[in-house]
């Protein structure tokens, strides 16, 4: 059983003539009122939009989501083409409301209104009224309208007649009956009338009347006694609409909320009682711990009152009066008019004076208190009440449609994405049971949406015709009788003057849920067998019952497709299903990629070959085509890679379809080069046809700015040299995408500068430049010649930017070639030795020159990537070459490219020197060096590259500080750097980057420890072992030393020079940067430093020394801060800018003293190699070298070197300290002597020893550990003694060992 679906019918139509009467009647009010709601929108759906940030949204670029309109069953197919073109300018300008399920048609605006009745036999409208109310002054105009049934006194017929409200600017609203007649005006206001309606609930009626600041609800059968007296009267000739609205009053409750005015609409809720929570909530206010004891609560007027600039709405309550009152008062009306007047009605108190009758504006006022404000974030635009539960709709202004239960004053559901929307709620029935429907008019998308309220799915969406109005049918309520259906109708006005009924059967709240699993539970059953076996598949396709399910079987076929042919009788087979028709559109878009993947694989024609004279024309200047031409391949053809298959085209397309967003971008790169092959492979080897490539890619879901980043990443990703075909097609794919989108030409020269194939930038770059660059008319001619469908293209304009796209590819193939071959034959060294390739055959093609301003820079750039290319063909370790690199890294790249070559290969200052040599003598030896250094004489000069690799040294070894490599080929180059302020650059660049803080670490754990730092102490703080220190500190040194001989004679700045045509480079940029800041070259860096602080290095110098000498010694020396002075300290690792006033000639004498001794000891325990420094270090402080010599004379005595001891000791000028160290290494070698023997000394004589010898006893050594040898070593001392002055006291000491030695081992050397 099929079940019936939402059905759009029509219930009528307005005929031409009544439309033009229409036109013709609102004629005059040419200016938007009140009333016309609906030009504003309409224009603004016409036109495009604004939104919430106030950006214009065209239609069908909008801002909304896809809906997914065609996963829903739709409505049943009607005929919604309009049957004739009719005029529809009075629809623009009107509010049109209905009363009686459309049976009558009220159309208002500004000073006018019409009321259209449909005809009893016919779905025909006809005009029944056309009104201008006389009342009006010329200032005032129409507000608001409503129309409402009065009752009728006659059993018989439950409708006396139809009246009109209308309300005015004035604060008036007046009656009319459905003929037009005028009977009764009630002032309410000073100011415009907001809204009057009418509502029914189940046991009441209420009719509101509503200003911005106020409310006014009127007794129900005081307005019937009011309007049933005036019409009878007025009837009867008794009285006039004046003096009826002079006399006749209504009886009212004037309302003001308690939060103010500024109201934006109204919504009457109807009668409620408070809940217990109310209750608390009242008593609270005056105790909390009072108790709510009430037999019986008032009954209270509920409202929905929404704010333009505060709020959503809140929601307002009023306790109500005694209703009885209100047919007393209607009798009372009545038997005035009925009842002889003798005086009894006076006295039964039935009759009034008229002359007293109170306004309505002069009513007293009555507070009405807020129960609760929803949406403090939101405003309203438009809301609606449903009609037999309480709910309502609101649109907000943030594009939700919200559904308010007004009972319990919350939000029970929201719809993201309606901005703009209209709704009206709709009721369906079956038997005794009623369901509830809400309609969604999405203008922005011509869409409307039908929700069940029962189970919150969406039964139905649909497209419906631009401009379409939805109107609510008005209920069939009459005034005095509550018997009336609650029940609410919708409809949709098209502007060509039909009507159409929106119809929801009531099975539509119940069997949504059952297909939806029926589907999802049969697609999960089915197994991947059915898309092989085709009678099973269709099966399977017939039994599914949405179309969500249908649509997710045929992409599920398509993902499991590895041929486009058999996939194709698949879709033939559904074709021929009837309930194929709902995917039909998906059916087609299958064919179609069918066809397009087979026009991308299968080539038809054999290829052509590219005319090398036509496209060397295009060149703007000789020059420029002699270097391109080192670049492009002219013989070879080019050839095709992997590119996707069937199976991978169908993912990709799938990816993209339905999506915001490009997928392009997010495939692997193996996966976006086979799409980018399979897409451009045939058309750029020339056998596929520039007309059928296009017509495929309009068929792809990639706009035209992704299909240009594809292009370019095949051409950057494409491999070997470019060849002429190749070209020639990318220069019509450019320009035809430029042409399409001029935003395409960032694309492609972002692919220029990121590309890292630099034969291929040099290529696109030279195509975006043909493209750019104006040419000779002739060749404009020339390749303007041929007509493609018939057509012949224009010719171009020397001044044209995007001239060469013609659609004539004919003009630059050609079957064969009208020009020898180019001889570009062997390795790319052959090629740079030739002085120029087939200079006469390009002599040839350029025989103009063309005066321009860019061809300098155009050329330039050109010969920046050739330059480029010469350093990718050095090969290892060069890395991969950009644009994009070199414009970053500034006018000194190319030093910086070949430095790194240079140090990264192992050849040090020396070799460097003598390659450079060589190369002048005999170039063939590196050709590619040798025109890198003759291309850039300047920026290659000798001294920069020594530069550029010192630096380079330095910081390849902070990137790694274990590979002492880099170190010491940074101590090989920088000595060897000329210019002293290049070298002051390096140094003081080093210092203050790299070993300025490292060598500030070493001092203060060295000053800390008071000794040379172990492996663990150094790999912590340093990041070093302990064997590499010493390199580090020498390092250190020799930086100190050249910044010192590089500032010592004050060299003037430097300024860095560079080749003129490297300079236009930078300075004229041929395409766009792209926002790629470039940094200064090293030497410019290196140039611009100031000078240090002699004496603030020199003091470092110091420091460094001492850190050397104190990692060489083996004793614990004195802490490294007590050599210096307090001055000296604070000046310690400041800035070498820096001046502070360094103490170096002047120094405290316990400093100086302090030092002689911390020499002393460090001569003792150093090796030969580092004795040198201490000797420097010496006469740094100004301390002579005797305590050097003491040192080291102290060290060869220990270690029995007796002989080198002398000669060191002969160069003393002080010889005491000396002879005190003479005399305990004697008297240690007694004892020794003693031990070794095994003789007897008195325990005096041993105590006098021991005294003497210190420490020296277990330092003293000899080189033949044997007893003659401490006999000989005793007596080589004690002639050692002999030879130097000692004095006395040291002398006695000598006397008495020579007594010991005499008379314990018989040994005589004094």
């Amino acid at each position: 059983m099929i079940t019936p679906g939402c059905r759009l019918i029509e219930s009528g139509f307005l005929c031409r003539e009544e439309i033009q009467r229409l036109n013709n009647f609102f004629a005059d009010d040419l200016v938007l009122g009140h009333a016309a709601k609906w030009e504003a929108r309409l224009a603004r759906s016409e036109s495009g939009s604004l939104s919430e940030n106030g950006e214009e949204i065209v239609r069908g670029c909008d801002a909304e989501q896809p809906v997914g309109a065609d996963e829903w069953d739709p409505f049943e197919k009607e005929d919604t083409a309009p049957k004739a073109m009719r005029s529809n300018d009075w629809l623009r300008k009107v509010d049109l409301q209905a009363y009686s399920n459309l049976d009558f048609i009220m159309a208002v605006h500004r000073h006018r209104f019409a009321l259209l009745t449909k005809s009893a036999t016919t779905s025909l409208y006809e005009i029944a009224l056309l009104c201008a109310p006389s009342f009006l002054k010329d200032d005032s105009e129409i507000t608001c309208a409503t129309a409402f049934g009065l009752g009728s006194t006659r059993k018989s017929e439950r409708l006396d007649c139809v009246c009109i409200a209308v309300g005015t600017t004035e604060g008036q609203v007046a009656f009319y009956t459905e003929k037009g007649t005028l009977l009764f005006i009630e002032r309410f206001a000073n100011s415009p009338i907001l809204d009057v309606s009418f509502e029914q609930f189940n046991d009441e009626q209420q009719i509101c009347v509503s200003t911005e600041n106020e409310v006014f609800l009127i007794q129900p059968f005081s307005m019937v006694s009011v309007l049933t007296q005036a019409k009878t009267a007025i009837a009867m000739g008794q009285q006039n609409y004046q003096e009826l609205s002079d006399t006749l009053e209504i009886e009212l409750e004037r309302i003001e909320p308690e939060n103010g005015g500024n109201f934006g609409s109204i919504v009457i809720t109807g009668t409620q009682k408070p809940p217990s929570f109310d209750q608390y909530v009242t008593a609270s206010t005056q105790d909390f711990t009072r108790r709510v004891d009430r037999p019986g609560l008032p009954n209270y007027s509920t409202l929905f009152i929404t704010r333009p600039d505060k709020y959503l709405g809140d929601f307002v309550w009023h306790e109500t009066g005694q209703k009885s009152g209100a047919w007393g008062t209607a009798v009372n009306q009545v038997a005035n008019k009925v009842i002889p007047h003798f005086g009894l009605r006076k006295f039964l108190g039935w009759t009034k004076d008229d002359t007293r009758k109170t306004w309505a504006i002069g009513r007293s006022k009555m507070t009405a208190y807020t129960r609760g404000i929803l949406g403090e974030s939101r405003v309203a635009e438009w809301l609606v009440r449903a009609p037999d539960r309480p709910l309502i709709a609101v649109v907000d202004n943030h594009a939700r449609v919200l559904l308010i239960d007004y009972n319990s004053r919350q939000i029970v559901r929201i719809w993201k994405g309606y901005r703009d929307a209209r709704c009206l709620f709709i009721t369906s029935k079956q038997d005794d049971k009623t369901a509830l429907f809400l309609v969604i008019h999405a203008p922005r998308r011509d869409l409307i949406e039908i929700w069940s309220l029962q189970n919150g799915f969406r039964v139905s969406a649909r497209h419906v015709p631009s401009n379409s109005l939805l109107l609510d049918g008005g209920g069939e309520m009459v005034l005095g009788s509550g018997s009336a259906e609650l029940s609410s109708t919708a409809f949709l006005f098209l502007l060509d003057g039909r009507f159409l009924s929106i119809e929801v059967p009531y099975i539509c709240a119940l069997v949504r849920t059952s297909h939806e699993d029926h589907d999802k539970l049969y697609l999960a059953k089915l197994s991947s067998e059915i898309f092989t076996d085709l009678p099973k598949f269709t099966s399977a396709f017939v039994e599914l019952k949405t179309i969500r399910g249908r649509r997710e079987l045929v992409t599920n076929l398509m993902n499991s497709m590895n041929s486009s042919t058999q996939l194709l009788q698949f879709i033939d087979a559904l074709e021929k299903i009837d309930s194929s028709i709902s995917i039909n559109d998906l059916l087609i878009f299958i064919r179609r990629l069918c066809t397009d993947y087979e026009k991308l694989s299968r080539w038809t024609n054999a290829g052509r070959l590219a005319k090398r004279k036509t496209f060397l024309k295009l060149c703007p200047t000789m020059e420029f085509s002699k270097l391109l031409s080192l670049h492009i391949d002219f013989e070879s053809a080019p050839v095709s890679s992997t590119r996707s298959s069937f199976a991978d085209f169908l993912a990709i397309i799938n990816a993209q379809t339905g999506s915001t967003t490009s997928q392009l971008r997010k495939l692997s790169d193996k996966e976006l080069h086979a799409f980018a092959h399979l897409i451009f492979d045939g058309f750029m080897l020339g056998k596929q046809p520039f007309d059928e490539l296009f017509g495929v890619l309009n068929e792809l879901p990639f706009d035209t700015e992704n299909l240009a980043w594809l292009l370019s990443q095949w051409w950057v990703h494409s491999s070997g040299l470019p060849t002429l075909r190749v070209i020639v097609s990318l220069i019509l794919l450019i320009t035809k995408f430029i042409n399409l989108s001029p935003n395409c030409l960032e694309t492609f020269e972002k692919a220029l500068l990121e590309c890292e194939k630099i034969d291929q930038s040099i290529a696109l770059y030279a195509v975006l430049i043909m493209i750019r660059c104006n040419q000779r008319k002739e060749i404009i001619e020339e390749l303007s010649e041929a007509r493609i469908h018939n057509e012949v293209v224009k010719e171009a304009q020397p001044q044209d930017v995007n001239l060469f796209y013609h659609d004539a590819q004919s003009t630059i193939y050609e079957e064969t070639d009208d020009l020898p071959p180019v001889d570009l034959e062997g390795s790319i060294e052959e090629r740079l030795l030739k002085k120029g390739v087939a200079d006469e055959e390009i002599e040839e093609t350029n025989e103009w020159e063309i005066d321009m301003v860019e061809n300098e820079t155009v050329f330039c750039w050109l010969r920046a990537g050739h330059v480029l290319s010469l350093l990718e063909k050095l090969g290892d370790p060069i890395e991969k070459q950009s644009f994009s690199r070199l414009f970053a890294s500034g006018m000194g790249y190319f030093t910086e490219q070949l430095a790194k070559y240079v140090l990264i290969r192992g050849e040090n200052a020396a070799e460097l020197v003598n390659l450079l040599e060589a190369l002048l003598v005999n170039p063939s030896n590196a050709p590619i060096l040798c025109e890198l250094l003759k291309t850039l004489p300047i920026s290659l000069e000798i001294d920069r590259i020594r530069s550029e690799s010192t630096w380079e040294a330095m910081s390849l070894w902070i990137k790694n500080k274990q590979d002492f490599e880099y170190l010491e080929q940074f101590c090989d180059f920088l000595p060897t750097i000329e210019c002293d302020r290049l070298r002051h650059g390096i140094c003081r660049l080093a210092w203050d980057t790299h070993l300025g803080e490292l060598f500030k670490e070493t001092a203060q754990i060295f000053d800390k420890t008071g000794r040379s730092l172990k492996d663990r102490e150094a790999r912590k703080h340093i990041g070093i072992t302990d064997m590499q220190l010493p390199k580090f500190l020498s390092a250190s040194l020799l930086c100190l030393r050249e910044l010192l001989s590089s500032v010592k004679d004050s060299p003037p700045p430097l300024q860095i020079e560079h080749e003129e045509w490297l300079k236009t480079s930078f300075t004229k940029p041929a395409i766009n940067f792209h926002q790629i800041t470039s940094r200064a070259s090293l030497c410019e860096t290196i140039s611009r430093q100031g000078l240090v602080n002699y004496h603030l290095v020199l003091h470092h110098l110091h420091l460094a020394m001492v850190l050397r000498l104190q990692h060489e010694a083996l004793d614990r020396c004195h802490v490294i801060r007590n050599l210096f002075c307090d001055k000296g300290q604070r000046a310690f690792f400041l800035p070498f800018t820096s001046h502070p006033l360094l103490p170096l000639a002047k120094v405290d004498e316990t400093i100086i003293e302090r030092r002689r001794l911390w020499i002393e000891k460090v001569s003792e325990t150093v090796d030969e190699e580092t004795i040198e420094l201490a000797r420097e270090l010496c006469q740094e402080w100004n301390l002579g070298v005797n305590d050097v010599i003491v040192g080291v004379a102290t060290r060869l005595l220990r270690e029995g070197k007796d002989t080198d001891a002398s000669r060191e000791i002969a160069s003393l000028t002080h010889t005491e300290r000396m002879a005190r160290k003479m005399c305990s290494i004697l008297a240690a070698r007694v004892l020794r002597l003693s031990a070794e023997k095994g003789a007897t000394v008195q325990q005096t004589t041993e105590r006098q020893l021991r005294s003497l010898a210190g420490d020296e006893m277990t330092r003293v050594s000899l080189e033949e550990m044997n007893v003659n040898g401490w006999e000989i070593s005793i007596n080589s001392l004690g002639r050692v003694a002999a030879s130097i002055h000692l004095p006395d006291l040291i002398a006695r000491d000598f006397k008495e060992i020579n007594s010991i030695c005499q008379q314990n081992f018989s040994i005589r050397f004094w």
